[in-house]
């Protein structure tokens, strides 16, 4: 849920909207990134597979899926924190009030 309301801060500061949705917020802050400049890709299409993790821990796993393991635990933490350090780049360049 961080990398999500970062990605809705960055939209808010870029656009003056505020989407609440998860595709919307996908779809948008994949579009406000691709102006910014350095963007890493990976950040960017990071978002929808944070909520995946998140949707599997709010409604559990199918019988049929698998669980995700250790490592790949692990990567989703250290690629929310990159994208939240990140966002808080992008934020720190856009100007104060």
């Amino acid at each position: 849920m961080a990398c999500f309301h970062a990605a809705q801060a960055i939209i808010f500061e870029r656009q003056g909207r505020l989407l609440k949705t998860h595709k919307g917020v996908h779809t948008e802050f994949h579009r406000v990134m691709k102006a910014e400049a350095d963007t890493d890709p990976e950040l960017v299409t990071f978002l929808p597979r944070a909520y995946n993790f998140k949707a599997q821990t709010d409604y559990g796993f199918e019988a049929d899926s698998e669980l995700p393991s250790a490592e790949e635990a692990r990567s989703a933490l250290e690629m929310a924190t990159r994208f939240v350090d990140a966002t808080e780049a992008i934020a720190a360049k856009l100007p104060g009030p």
